[in-house]
């Protein structure tokens, strides 16, 4: 059995994002013996109850998250028992509340998150497009992100942690840069790498969606990829 689970699955109710069923999902870690594995869906907990049905069919630990923007990128919230679950509810409702509602997207603060201070839900940024991420290009010295780093560490202590996700040969400076500072706080890292198909042809299909959601095309599609954009 992999030591490694799958933290940072996203399913169909990530609109535009993943084409992935719950269970798609739940065969798709049989087939990697995967014993465990979280759904963070974008600003959804709606597959939660699916994501656990499915996956205790399969004999797997179904865990239920989501990802929500915080302040000025994504975060990555896990719940540990029913507790959190029932917290994440209260977080999404608040994320999409109109006093809230950002840019045409759910939104928290860390304030939000602040006010927690339970020790049932997992925290988790680092990720490309999350808030620390964001940060490293705002601030040469990353002074911005040692700070983000300690706020968490004290908010929410053991339960707090830095993924560490290489998307491209880009991300390395980033990633070098985050697993250090992470290391010289005491910070744990996890691998975080996000999954939004299960095959070649559904990657092939999700691609077109978005693709047909931008009205672009494949040509301006690859010439970004060369771009590196």
């Amino acid at each position: 059995m992999p030591k490694f689970y799958p933290l940072n699955l996203y399913s169909h109710y990530s609109l535009l994002r993943s084409l992935l069923r719950p269970q798609e999902i739940a065969k798709f870690l049989v087939k990697k013996e995967y014993g465990a594995a979280a759904i963070v869906d974008f600003n959804s907990l709606a597959n939660s109850l699916k994501h656990l049905e499915f996956c205790d069919k399969e004999g797997i630990k179904g865990i239920i998250g989501t990802t929500i923007w915080i302040d000025s990128g994504w975060v990555n919230l896990i719940a540990k028992n029913r507790a959190g679950w029932i917290n994440l509810i209260n977080l999404q409702t608040r994320a999409n509340s109109e006093k809230n509602y950002l840019k045409g997207k759910p939104s928290l603060s860390i304030l939000d998150l602040e006010e927690l201070k339970t020790n049932n839900i997992i925290v988790m940024s680092g990720n490309p497009y999350s808030d620390i991420h964001s940060l490293f290009f705002e601030d040469f010295n990353n002074e911005k992100i040692m700070a983000r780093l300690r706020l968490y560490q004290m908010l929410f202590g053991v339960d707090f942690y830095v993924q560490i996700n290489r998307i491209n040969q880009n991300d390395k400076a980033y990633a070098d840069r985050l697993r250090d500072y992470s290391k010289s706080l005491g910070i744990k890292t996890v691998a975080a790498a996000q999954c939004f198909y299960d095959s070649p042809s559904q990657k092939k299909q999700l691609e077109i969606l978005i693709l047909s959601n931008l009205k672009s095309t494949y040509k301006n599609y690859n010439k970004a990829l060369i771009n590196n954009k």
